[in-house]
Formats: C-alpha cells, structure tokens, sequence
C-alpha cells in the first residue's frame, strides 16, 4: 500500500515539476502528454494500494 501511494505521489510530482519547467510558448502543446504520463502513475499507484488494503 505504501509503494503504490509513494508510486502516485511521485507521478504527479514528476507530472507538476514538468508543467512548470516548460516554456509558456510549449505548453499548450505538451497538454497531452504530461496529464497521459501523470494520469498513468496515479491510475497504477493506486491500483497499487488497492491491491495492498485488499491483501491485508
């Protein structure tokens, strides 16, 4: 359970610090991709943490 929280954590850590680091003119651009990236490591850290509640 705690892998799968610290798993979603650092997606949307590394999914912010992304946004944040581009320039304004490729933002818009990179929309897509960052939320994608971001989306997947929440989705498995928490699929993560249900299957670590579910076992114990």
């Amino acid at each position: 359970m705690v892998f799968g929280c610290a798993f979603a954590l650092i997606g949307v850590y590394a999914a912010v610090s992304t946004w944040r680091g581009l320039e304004p003119s490729r933002r818009r651009g990179q929309v897509l991709p960052v939320a994608l990236t971001g989306g997947f490591f929440v989705v498995v850290g928490l699929v993560v943490a249900a299957f670590g509640v579910w076992i114990f």
